[in-house]
């Protein structure tokens, strides 16, 4: 696989990408990843499971991937909501609004 090119699922863009393969790991939760040189020239590191050897491959899993990574994402947003919701009830609401990294623009 090494100097290859490789198409992958670009899940932040929505598309697929393509670049040459230099270099190949395991992460440290045991999957197979590619370190990825784009066309751009830019260097990624890519779930191995997500790339493909040709484009059409890519395309193909493409709506599959995106439908699924739209559902993590919906369900991250309402995990988020609920244990927010359950913290105001533990905590309360802050007394500094103002001081929090959302909160005012102290500037100008």
């Amino acid at each position: 696989m090494l100097g290859n090119k490789i198409y992958y699922i670009d899940t932040t863009n929505r598309k697929t990408g393509c670049g040459v393969v230099v270099g190949y790991s395991v992460n440290e939760d045991g999957f197979d990843t590619y370190g990825i040189k784009t066309e751009e020239g830019v260097y990624l590191v890519h779930l191995a499971s997500l790339c493909f050897e040709t484009e059409e491959k890519a395309a193909e899993r493409l709506p599959e991937v995106l439908a699924i990574n739209d559902e993590i994402k919906n369900i991250q947003e309402e995990a988020n909501h609920k244990i927010d919701f359950l913290l105001e009830q533990l905590r309360g609401k802050p007394n500094f609004v103002h001081l929090t990294i959302k909160g005012e623009n102290m500037a100008g």
